[in-house]
C-alpha cells in the first residue's frame, strides 16, 4: 500500500513539473510573438523576417540564465535579418522595443 501510494506521489510530481515547463514555454512563445509582431509594424518586416525574429526572441527566452552576451547574440542575430531601410528604422526604436521586452513582458 505504501509503494502505491509512493508511486502516485511520484507520478503526480513529475506531471506538476512537466506542466510548468510547459507553461513557460507557452509563455516565452506568446511573448516572442507578441513581440516579433510589434518589430513587423514598426519597421515593416515580411512574414519570414517575423517568423525568425519570433524564433530568436523564443530562443533568447527560454534560456534559464542570461548573459548581456546573450542579448548581444539575440540583437544581432535580428539585426541580420534586416535590409539597409529597417535597420536604420530599427536603430530608432530598438531600446524602446527591447525596453518593452525586459519592463512589461518578463515580469
Amino acid at each position: 500500500m505504501i509503494l502505491i501510494i509512493s508511486f502516485v506521489l511520484i507520478l503526480s510530481t513529475n506531471i506538476q513539473s512537466a506542466q510548468r515547463d510547459s507553461s513557460n514555454s507557452t509563455k516565452s512563445t506568446k511573448i516572442a510573438k507578441v513581440m516579433a509582431e510589434k518589430l513587423q509594424q514598426k519597421i515593416l518586416l515580411s512574414d519570414s523576417q517575423t517568423a525568425k525574429v519570433e524564433t530568436a526572441i523564443a530562443a533568447y527566452l527560454n534560456l534559464n540564465v542570461t548573459t548581456e552576451n546573450d542579448t548581444k547574440k539575440t540583437l544581432n542575430k535580428i539585426e541580420s535579418l534586416l535590409d539597409t531601410r529597417q535597420k536604420a528604422k530599427y536603430e530608432i526604436i530598438k531600446d524602446d522595443w527591447w525596453g518593452y521586452l525586459t519592463k512589461h513582458l518578463l515580469k
